[in-house]
């Protein structure tokens, strides 16, 4: 009897997703990636935004800008005309 396996490769994400300070704590890790996923789907919760800067930790606003960039709802600054 022959047996086959199927392996599926795991995905892991990276980048600035990811790229929440060292210091941050579980929570605070949670805000930024929301805040990085809310402003990459140009979708702004405001209601997060606050629960995560009532715990000390304003990761969500902090990484905001960056993930709107990323996904091109803000003009590349680096260009001049």
């Amino acid at each position: 009897m022959m047996i086959l396996t199927m392996s599926t490769a795991s995905v892991f994400a990276e980048g600035p997703r990811l790229d929440y300070p060292d210091d941050a704590t579980e929570e605070g890790a949670d805000c930024w990636v929301d805040g990085y996923d809310a402003g990459f789907a140009g979708k702004y919760d405001k209601n997060r935004a606050n629960e995560c800067k009532d715990k000390g930790e304003d990761n969500y606003n902090s990484v905001w800008g960056y993930s709107c960039k990323d996904a091109g709802y803000m003009p590349d600054e680096s260009l001049s005309l």
